[in-house]
């Protein structure tokens, strides 16, 4: 029996191997086992959550215009990202689920309404696992934007402090040529 089940092994090692691209499969080629193998694809490419790819749904969703196509081409384009939203996010009837899933919403579309120079926050919270509550979101962003006006004014201040140092330099050394 052992036999049979090492065989089984290694033909689901070769249908694993074989299915991903060349450079992907030197990653994972030297695999002790199928279960070893799919362990080691799921933890690097299994993103439990794929809380980044709802983010890039919602986001495109958000900004979707018609833009020439014709209605069943946008009907389309939106049943498409619909359905593929369904994926991350499936039906469901258990009330925490819902709530959690309101709250995501919620935090997406407050991440995507963000201007560019937010990007960073945007990246660094999307690449957790688990996103923050709600409340912890808005208190980051307030702290994001409370840390840029200080180090705005900051170097403001240093920027004055240097325009003033030089015109005295500037000055003083005019006062010696002359």
């Amino acid at each position: 029996m052992k036999l049979g089940n090492a065989r089984i092994s290694l033909l689901c090692m070769s249908w694993l191997l074989n299915s991903m691209e060349n450079h992907i499969t030197k990653i994972f080629n030297y695999s002790e086992s199928s279960f070893e193998l799919w362990e080691a694809v799921k933890e690097m490419y299994g993103n439990h959550n794929n809380v980044a790819c709802i983010f890039q749904i919602n986001r495109n969703l958000a900004n979707l215009q018609q833009d020439g196509k014709t209605y069943v081409q946008l009907l389309g384009t939106l049943k498409s990202m619909w359905s593929e939203l369904a994926l991350y996010h499936p039906h469901t009837v258990d009330a925490a689920e819902l709530r959690k899933h309101g709250e995501e919403d919620k935090i997406f579309r407050l991440l995507a309404s963000l201007g560019s120079d937010y990007e960073d926050l945007c990246s660094s919270i999307l690449m957790n696992h688990d996103l923050p509550s709600l409340t912890n979101m808005y208190a980051t962003i307030q702290q994001e934007e409370a840390c840029r006006k200080v180090l705005n004014s900051d170097s403001k201040i240093s920027l004055s402090k240097s325009r003033a140092y030089a015109i005295n330099k500037s000055q003083t050394l005019q006062g010696k040529t002359t």
